[in-house]
């Protein structure tokens, strides 16, 4: 059997839920039909130490996307891979325009996991990226997306044929949840909280943590809980400032990146996401696979395909800070409620376990 030649392109290996599930594919995918290497713009990333040992890594050694094209053309015109899968939305860009540069037939497989709608009315930048990828689109072989709604909006906003789009489950569940789960090096404020609500993910805009912030503001003083955020980015300064303003500096902590998140979400009483956009929310569908009570926001796309509203956790409007502070306070307050979330919810996202997502990958590919 001929093994089909795939090459994985991303810009690096950060922190992010792409990042993540990059690597579960590069792990996931069966050896024996399957050859698998992988290509980034830049060897640079926290992840970078979890490529697998067999998976060959092209360093393409570029400092912006754009730039990347020279050697991507080449990679299509000389290099024997059957497959080009980006997983990247932005960098999709120029894979796809190398492929129609060098006047390629290879199959060119690209990715969109977040919403669409943020780029509708977000500056004159984003609407020509918009109007760009609607051309791509038509350029590529399929596109995966990671919901149902992200699916729907790529038909509402482009007039991408139907059939070039895959809806493949994001294969964020370990095999080894368990063994990472009761794994015990935590940092000691976290392990001194009492009460400990978590929230995971970069410290970026289209997270809203500062709705987060107020609406655990609101029920500080109702409560023994403190609030942990595990993750960085460029916003940390402006929302400690909010903090600091809000007079929570002992009561809001941010713990530093570690790349086993799922030993904070099993021992945290509550779990809570506060985004605006999502494509399908790999760290959400996490806490409730460790029966953590959770809480995310309804934001476009996933949270309502991963929650049934008080069956498995709660969903709450985008950016109501007193709701999400209410539906906090009810579930601390509600052991009922949280052990029903603690039952219903690992079982309603085994379809985002690693061993059964991936085959959704390998029905469009083969």
């Amino acid at each position: 059997m001929v093994k089909k030649k795939i090459l994985f392109i991303r810009p690096t290996l950060g922190q992010g839920g792409a990042d993540k599930v990059t690597l579960n594919l590069l792990r996931g995918f069966d050896r024996s039909k399957y050859e698998i290497s992988l290509a980034l713009m830049k060897m640079e990333g926290k992840l970078i130490n979890q490529i697998p040992n067999d998976v060959p890594v092209i360093d393409l050694k570029k400092k912006s996307l754009w730039f990347t094209l020279p050697v991507l053309m080449k990679l299509f015109r000389k290099s024997d891979f059957d497959i080009f899968y980006c997983t990247s939305s932005g960098m999709s860009i120029p894979v796809v325009l190398s492929k129609v540069l060098s006047s390629s037939t290879k199959i060119t497989v690209i990715s969109e996991r977040s919403s669409l709608l943020r780029r509708m009315n977000s500056g004159l930048k984003n609407k020509l990226i918009l109007g760009l990828k609607k051309w791509l689109n038509k350029q590529s072989d399929f596109i995966v997306v990671v919901s149902e709604g992200l699916r729907n909006e790529l038909l509402q906003l482009t007039d991408v044929s139907p059939n070039k789009i895959v809806v493949c489950n994001n294969p964020v569940i370990p095999k080894d949840l368990s063994s990472l789960m009761d794994q015990s090096e935590l940092e000691n404020s976290f392990n001194n909280a009492k009460t400990k609500i978590l929230a995971v993910g970069r410290l970026v805009k289209e997270k809203d943590y500062k709705t987060l912030i107020k609406a655990f503001s609101v029920i500080e003083e109702e409560s023994d809980a403190t609030l942990f955020i595990l993750g960085e980015g460029p916003l940390k300064s402006e929302l400690l400032g909010l903090i600091a303003s809000l007079s929570l500096d002992k009561k809001v902590v941010f713990l530093n990146f570690d790349v086993n998140p799922y030993k904070y979400l099993k021992k945290s009483d509550v779990f809570v996401m506060s985004s605006q956009n999502e494509g399908m929310p790999g760290t959400l569908i996490q806490a409730i696979a460790c029966g953590t009570p959770s809480i995310s926001t309804d934001c476009p796309t996933g949270p309502a395909e991963i929650i049934e509203d008080g069956q498995n956790g709660f969903l709450v409007p985008v950016g109501n800070y007193l709701e999400l502070s209410k539906k906090i306070l009810d579930l601390l307050n509600d052991e009922i409620t949280k052990d029903k979330f603690k039952t219903n919810g690992p079982e309603s996202v085994k379809r985002f376990r690693e061993e059964h997502a991936i085959s959704s990958y390998f029905s469009f590919i083969s």
